[in-house]
């Protein structure tokens, strides 16, 4: 009789679990579907943009206006294409001036904006973050210590 009685409730919570399942199958509502996301939503970025503000802080505290100084930083960015040029002055890379063209692949996500570049500079191993008509990088920190902040706006 006792194992007639054992068969029974097992029985009975296997036949409850199984409503259980289907009830909660029946009653929940079906996955919200993931909203489309544009591959390479980067016509928020397309333009003409140059450096406005350029900063490097050192591991010393020592501040330079890379602007300042005549550092130049122009980009031109037409369907996630980028062109343009990067120069540095001596007085910022040990006496010898830096210029280095920019070409790449401009990459947005929601607002930020990332570059993959052909030579490896700051601006690519960045993530910038999207204004209206401009794009900082704020105290981003680089190999050896320093840290770039960075304003450009959008036509110049």
């Amino acid at each position: 009789m006792l194992a007639h009685l054992r068969t029974f409730l097992i029985l009975l919570l296997l036949a409850l679990g199984a409503l259980g399942c289907r009830a909660e199958q029946t009653l929940l509502p079906p996955p919200a579907e993931e909203p489309a996301l544009d591959p390479l939503p980067t016509a928020q970025l397309d333009g003409s943009w140059r450096a406005i503000y350029w900063l490097v802080t050192y591991p010393n505290g020592d501040v330079v206006d890379v602007w300042e100084l005549g550092g130049r930083l122009e980009l031109q960015i037409e369907a996630a294409i980028v062109s343009g040029t990067l120069f540095v002055p001596g007085e910022v890379t040990n006496g010898i001036d830096a210029r280095v063209d920019m070409q790449g692949l401009a990459l947005a996500a929601g607002d930020s904006a990332t570059f993959a570049q052909v030579n490896d500079t700051f601006v690519g191993r960045a993530k910038w973050r999207i204004g209206d008509d401009f794009l900082t990088l704020v105290d981003h920190p680089m190999p050896g210590g320093a840290r770039f902040t960075v304003v450009l706006v959008r036509g110049w």
